[in-house]
C-alpha cells in the first residue's frame, strides 16, 4: 500500500471514529481539508504523517499566497491538519 493510500485509508478511520463526536460540517472539512493536505504532501514527494515542520510551512505559505483564502480558511485548514494529526497517534 502506498503512503497516500494509506493516508487516506487511515484519514478515513479516523473520521469514523470521531463522526459522532462532531458536527456534520466539522467532519466534512476535516475531510476535505486533510485531503488537500495529502494531495500537497504526494506532489512534494513528502509522507503526510508525520508532519515536516518545513512541508506544513511550505503548504501554509502557498495557502497565504493563494488569493482566493481569507484569514479564517487558513486558520480552519490548520487547525483540521492538526486535529487529524492528533486524532492519528
Amino acid at each position: 500500500m502506498s503512503e497516500t493510500t494509506e493516508a487516506y485509508h487511515n484519514l478515513k478511520e479516523i473520521l469514523d471514529h470521531i463522526n459522532d463526536a462532531y458536527a456534520p460540517n466539522t467532519i466534512r472539512a476535516y475531510r476535505a481539508d486533510f485531503s488537500e493536505w495529502i494531495s500537497f504532501c504526494t506532489k512534494k514527494g513528502a509522507c503526510p504523517p508525520p508532519a515536516d515542520p518545513f512541508i506544513v510551512s511550505e503548504f501554509l505559505l502557498g495557502l497565504a499566497d493563494a488569493k482566493n483564502n481569507r484569514a479564517s480558511t487558513i486558520r480552519r485548514k490548520c487547525a483540521s491538519r492538526s486535529a487529524i494529526q492528533r486524532y492519528s497517534y
